[in-house]
C-alpha cells in the first residue's frame, strides 16, 4: 500500500501505511550513575522548566479534533511565536505502543491506546495510558487492552477505546470500566456524534476459512454500548473465495474504513482499498443507517471533513490518481477536485481548505478549488494540518512545523528524533506529536532554554544535514527512512537502514519513572546541566 504518509488513513494516522514493527522488548531501563530511577511505573519522562502554560484544561477529544473531522481549534492555545520566544521540548515520554495511534486530550490528560506501564504487581503489558498534559507523568493505566486502535472522548468525560473486536468505555478520571462490548470483526476507527459512537470495522480475509468479512460501520449508544444499527459495505474487489487447503498462504486482503465525520443527521464515511483500486464515500442517516447517497472512486478513501454544505476527502491512488474531492453534502454531487499527492483529511477555515498531502501542503478556495498557494515538503511525508489563529501545524518527515497559513512559509520548525507517526494536536500552549520510535513530545515555549532561535526555525536545519538550534540531540544516529509512493500497489513502508552515533549520557530530568519502548531517549547533557 503506497502513496501515503502515516496511518492516517486507516484513520488513526494512516496506520496501515506502515509496516507493522516487530514486538519489541517490553522495557529498557536507564542505567546511569548520574540519575536514579524513581518509582515503579516503567515510563521514562524527560522534562524542562517551561514558560507559564494555560491553567485551563483545553481538549482534543477526537482524531481530527471534532466530530466533523475539521482540525480547526480556535479555542485552544498554541505556543507563542516572536523574536523574544523560543520553541523547545517541554517534556518527552518513551512509550511502547501501537504504531500510528493518535492521542486525545480531555480532563487535563493526554490518552494513548497501547501505551505501556506497570501494574501494582510489577508486571508490564499493553493498555491505554493517561498522562498529565503539563508534565507527562502517568495518571492511570488500564491494562486489559492488547491492541488499541484508537480512542475518542465526549463531553461526559468518558473515553471510548477500540481494542480488536472489543470497544471499552472508561472513566476519564481513573480509567475504570463503564461498559464493554465484543463483536466478531476488527474495529478500526471511531467518531462520536451526540449520543452515538460510530465505529469503522475493517474488511478482512478470514485466515482459517479464506472467506471475506465485509467492512462495516456500527452505531453504538454511548451510555451502554448497545447497537443502534450497522451497515455492511460491499467487498470492493475481494469477491473471489480462497481455498485454504490449496492456496499458497492467505493474503491479508483489507478494505479500510476511514474515521467517520458526523454533521447534523448524517454520518459520512469512506471505505476502500489501494490494492483493488476501488472505494466509495457514503452518507448514512444517523438514526437508522440508511444510505442517503454514495460516491464511487477508484482508490482507498481518507478521512472526510464536513464543513458547511460540502464534504471534502482525499484518495490515495488508482485510476483517479491522488485527488482531493469536494462534494455537496446533500446530494453527493462533485463540486470540484484537486489533483495532488495522496491527500489526508483537510482543515477548512475562513472559506479556505488547508491540506497536507504526499509531497507538500496547499491552500485552496473552498468554493472553487482554486489554488491559493502550494508548498513542497522537505520529505514528502506529511500530515493533516491543525489550524489555530494564523498558523497551521503539520509534520514533515521528522520535523514538526508551524506554517503561515497565508502563504505556507515556515514560521518555526522542530526536529524530532525520528519520523513523525501522528498528526499534531495542539492544546494548552503546546503541540503534541509522536514519532515512529514511540516518543511522545510536548513542544512549546521553554522559559530556561539558552539556545538561540531564529525567526524561521527553532530546532530546524540549514540544509546541510546538521541540525541548527536543536535543544535536544537530534543527530544521535544516521537513519534512512523512506517511502514507496509508486501508486502501483504493493507495500509502502519506512526503512530503517541503520543507526550510529557518539557516546551519550542519559539525562532523566524531574521525577523520572523509567523507560519503555524501542530505545531510550538519549540526550547530550548541556554545559549548564
Amino acid at each position: 500500500m503506497e502513496n501515503e504518509a502515516h496511518e492516517s488513513s486507516s484513520s488513526i494516522l494512516h496506520r496501515n501505511e506502515f509496516v507493522k514493527p516487530q514486538e519489541f522488548g517490553r522495557r529498557k531501563f536507564l542505567n546511569t550513575a548520574k540519575n536514579a530511577v524513581i518509582g515503579t511505573a516503567l515510563i521514562s519522562t524527560s522534562s524542562k522548566s517551561v514558560a507559564s502554560q494555560s491553567s485551563s484544561s483545553e481538549i482534543w477529544p477526537q482524531h481530527h479534533f471534532n466530530q466533523t473531522n475539521n482540525g480547526y481549534a480556535p479555542q485552544n492555545s498554541a505556543p507563542k511565536t516572536g523574536s523574544d520566544t523560543e520553541i523547545d521540548y517541554l517534556w518527552q515520554v518513551e512509550l511502547e505502543r501501537t504504531f500510528g495511534t493518535q492521542p486525545i486530550i480531555i480532563d487535563n490528560k493526554i490518552m494513548i491506546p497501547s501505551g505501556t506501564s506497570t501494574a501494582e504487581n510489577g508486571e508490564t503489558g499493553d493498555g491505554i495510558i493517561a498522562l498529565d498534559v503539563g508534565s507527562g507523568s502517568e495518571q492511570w493505566f488500564f491494562d486489559e487492552i492488547g491492541n488499541g486502535f484508537g480512542c475518542v472522548a465526549n463531553r461526559d468525560e468518558t473515553v471510548y477505546v477500540l481494542d480488536g473486536s472489543k470497544t471499552y468505555a472508561l472513566n476519564v478520571r481513573d480509567g475504570s470500566v463503564i461498559w464493554e462490548t465484543e463483536g466478531e470483526k476488527s474495529t478500526q476507527s471511531a467518531a462520536i456524534g451526540d449520543d452515538t459512537i460510530y465505529i469503522g470495522i475493517r474488511g478482512t480475509r478470514d485466515f482459517e476459512t479464506g472467506t471475506y468479512n465485509n467492512a462495516a460501520i456500527q452505531a453504538l449508544r454511548i451510555d451502554d454500548g448497545g447497537e443502534r444499527w450497522s451497515y455492511e459495505f460491499p467487498i470492493y474487489g475481494y469477491e473471489e473465495e480462497i481455498n485454504v487447503n490449496t492456496a499458497d498462504g492467505i493474503p491479508s486482503d483489507e478494505n479500510e474504513v476511514s474515521t467517520p465525520a458526523v454533521s447534523g443527521d448524517t454520518v459520512y464515511v469512506g471505505v476502500g482499498s489501494l490494492d483493488t483500486e476501488s472505494g466509495e464515500v457514503y452518507a448514512l442517516n444517523t438514526s437508522n443507517g440508511e444510505v442517503e447517497w454514495s460516491f464511487e472512486v477508484n482508490s482507498k478513501v481518507y478521512d472526510p471533513t464536513v464543513v458547511g454544505d460540502s464534504v471534502y476527502f482525499g484518495t490515495g491512488g488508482g485510476e483517479d490518481g491522488r485527488t482531493l474531492y469536494s462534494l455537496n453534502v446533500e446530494t453527493g454531487a462533485e463540486q470540484w477536485r484537486y489533483e495532488t499527492g495522496a491527500a489526508w483529511s483537510p482543515t477548512i477555515v475562513d472559506e479556505t481548505v488547508y491540506l497536507g498531502y504526499y509531497g507538500g501542503f496547499a491552500a485552496l478556495d473552498s468554493a472553487s478549488g482554486e489554488v491559493l498557494w502550494e508548498k513542497e515538503s522537505d520529505s514528502g511525508r506529511t500530515s493533516s494540518p491543525v489550524v489555530i489563529d494564523d498558523l497551521m501545524y503539520v509534520t514533515d518527515g521528522n520535523q514538526l512545523k508551524a506554517l503561515d497559513r497565508e502563504n505556507g512559509e515556515s514560521v518555526w520548525s522542530f526536529n524530532l528524533n525520528s519520523e513523525a507517526s501522528s498528526d499534531p494536536i495542539v492544546a494548552n500552549q503546546s503541540v503534541f506529536v509522536f514519532d515512529v520510535d514511540g516518543t511522545l513530545y510536548s513542544i512549546g515555549n521553554d522559559a530556561t532554554s539558552t539556545q538561540t532561535s531564529t525567526a524561521e526555525s527553532a530546532g530546524g536545519s540549514d540544509g546541510s544535514g546538521e541540525s541548527q538550534n536543536v535543544p535536544i540531540n537530534q543527530q544521535q544516529g544516521t537513519t534512512n527512512r523512506s517511502r514507496n509512493d509508486s501508486g502501483e500497489g504493493g507495500v509502502s513502508f519506512w526503512r530503517n537502514i541503520g543507526s550510529s552515533g557518539p557516546a551519550m549520557e542519559v539525562g532523566v530530568l524531574g521525577a523520572s519513572l523509567g523507560l519503555t519502548g524501542i530505545y531510550a531517549v538519549y540526550r547530550k547533557l548541556s554545559d549548564n546541566e
